[in-house]
Order: C-alpha cells, then structure tokens, then sequence
C-alpha cells in the first residue's frame, strides 16, 4: 500500500517537471522590444546584416534600418551631452544655460523618431528574411509527461 502511494506522489511529481526538449531554429531572427535576437541570442544589427546577405530584399531593408538606427543613436548621443552640460553646471554650482539643456530633450525625442523608423524597417526586414528561410524538420515538439484524458499518460505536442 505505501510502496503504491510512493509510486503516486512521484509520478504525479514527475509529471509537473518533465518535459521534452524543444528545438528551435537558430537562425531565427527575432526583433523583440527594440532588440534584435538571433535565436534567443541579443545581436546588434551590424551582424543581423551581415546574415540578411543572402535575401537582398530583406538586406536591403535591414540596411535602411541600420542606417537609421545609427543616426538615433548619434542624435541620442548629442542629447544627453547637451542636457547633461547644464546640469554638471548646476551641480558644480555654475549658472546653467537651460536652453542647452531644451536643444538636447528636443534632440533626444528627435532620435526616439528616428527609431520608431528603425524598428519599422527592421520588422520588415525580419519577416521577409525568416518568411524565407527553409522550415524543414524544425518544428517545435514537446514531450509531457502528466494526466490525459484517460488518466496518466505521455502527449507529444508538435
């Protein structure tokens, strides 16, 4: 009786932890929140170019986004020096010129405008390029261990 019960809590144990392997295709790419993913790798998009060679439609695209992605960063990067110099100012106890410090939060949401276009071009550019990637023998599949609808079994999920 206790050596069945034993076998019962285990499998039941056993049954909320195990599961299969999923397979990914790691050639994948992925544009999530702004940041470019290669598999579940984070890539800048300089490398996501260089992958993209082979579909020049997703190249050229891509190629476009990295062009604006550069720019918003320079522009970002310009913003905060010219709102950080009036406020190193303040903090040394200088007199500020706060209009330095409103070209630069008009510079930053400048750049944030540009990487709207960038994630736009980048979207674009990963649906075509993973659209033509060959999906042959990648499809995720999970094996689960756990209750089924005859009680206590295995379920493969394609």
């Amino acid at each position: 009786m206790i050596r069945s019960l034993f076998t019962i809590v285990l499998l039941t144990t056993l049954s909320t932890t195990v599961f299969g392997q999923y397979v990914y295709d790691s050639e994948n790419i992925l544009l999530n929140k702004g940041r470019l993913y290669v598999g579940t790798t984070p890539t800048s998009p300089a490398k996501v170019l260089d992958l993209m060679k082979s579909n020049q439609e997703a190249y050229n695209l891509m190629k476009k986004a990295k062009g604006s992605y550069d720019f918003a960063m320079g522009l970002g990067y310009i913003g905060g020096f010219l709102v950080g110099v009036p406020l190193g100012s303040t903090v040394a106890g200088g007199d500020p010129n706060w209009t330095l410090a409103a070209a630069g939060g008009v510079t930053i949401l400048l750049a944030l405008e540009v990487i709207k276009g960038f994630k736009k071009n980048a979207m674009r550019a990963t649906e075509i390029y993973n659209s033509s990637l060959s999906s042959g023998g990648n499809t995720p599949i999970a094996l689960e261990m756990g209750m089924i609808g005859n009680g206590f079994g295995f379920k493969v999920r394609f």
